[in-house]
């Protein structure tokens, strides 16, 4: 009997296209999604604008070149003659002291007269030409706007010999107090300091000086951005009879508190405060600010000293 062989059919070979199709689709997707998330999160946020405090002083000072006022003198001659210096060069001289001798004319120098003061001061044998023109009485109504059209020194000495009529014989110079003129910006001092500082008494530093000096403010002047401050002060060195500029440095308010950046100060509720970091957000604490700069204040309140505070208001929802 014959053996029947059975065929197995062959299996169908299923196109596999379709399902790689499919997952380069998916993955393609997956990839739009996924990537625009890494930019999202890759770029950190910009962090706030956080500040430290501390525990101290602040000092209020204002710097600026102070022309130079000062009582002084010039004594000419009376007409033409023969100068004889009897005084030496920035001596200080009494009341009735003898400073030089002229002779007028072509007098023999048996013929001389002796000068001498009806005041005291210290004697100087140069001009510089302002000597009429920066005067305390000259001076009492000037604005910033001054300094513009005050003309520079010309200075000029006074040699043994011959002179002319009206000509200088020397310079007698009030050696006990001067007074000095200051333009600023009128940024630099807010509206109460000028109400309260005209008569009152601040710490003047000098270039050249190690010890401050007590000044009187005489009065303030404000014209469009400047400000002039118009002092009154001792002299503060023997170079102060002889320039007509110098650098000064016054120390109009020092305040001892917790010491902040003045962007940090804000308002919440009416009251005046600073936003302090802590875990999860931001605290408001009230203070009261002593007064300050432009840049920093000093406060009163409850600021712990290792505090960080907001230096830019917090949106109202935090």
């Amino acid at each position: 009997m014959g053996t029947v062989t059975q065929l197995r059919p062959k299996p169908r070979r299923r196109r596999r296209w379709p399902v790689i199709l499919l997952a380069v689709a998916a993955l393609g997707t997956g990839l739009y999604i996924w990537n625009p998330a890494v930019l999202l999160t890759a770029a950190p946020a910009e962090p706030d604008p956080l500040a430290g405090v501390r525990q101290g002083s602040l000092r209020v000072t204002l710097e600026a070149d102070a022309v130079l006022v000062r009582r002084e003198q010039v004594y000419r001659a009376p007409q033409a003659g023969t100068l004889r210096r009897l005084a030496a060069e920035g001596a200080r001289v009494r009341v009735g002291g003898q400073v030089v001798a002229f002779a007028p004319g072509q007098s023999a120098a048996a013929l001389e007269e002796v000068i001498t003061t009806p005041v005291s001061g210290v004697v100087f044998y140069q001009t510089d030409g302002l000597e009429e023109v920066l005067t305390p009485e000259a001076v009492a109504g000037w604005g910033p706007e001054a300094f513009s059209t005050l003309p520079y020194p010309d200075t000029r000495e006074i040699a043994d010999g011959p002179v002319e009529a009206g000509e200088p014989l020397f310079k007698l110079v009030d050696d006990l107090s001067l007074e000095m003129l200051l333009r600023v910006s009128a940024d630099s001092l807010s509206e109460s300091q000028q109400a309260v500082l005209p008569g009152q008494e601040v710490e003047l530093q000098v270039s050249g000086r190690d010890l401050p000096l007590t000044a009187r403010v005489v009065r303030l002047a404000a014209a469009g951005p400047d400000l002039l401050v118009h002092l009154e002060a001792p002299l503060p060195s023997a170079d102060a009879l002889r320039l007509r500029r110098m650098r000064v440095s016054l120390l109009l308010a020092e305040y001892e508190g917790i010491i902040l950046p003045r962007a940090a100060i804000d308002v919440e509720q009416g009251r005046t405060g600073v936003w302090i970091a802590q875990r999860g957000g931001y605290r408001f604490v009230p203070v009261r600010v002593l007064g300050g700069t432009a840049d920093e204040v000093a406060v009163e309140g409850d600021v712990p000293p290792d505090a960080q505070v907001l230096t830019a208001p917090p949106p109202r929802n935090r």
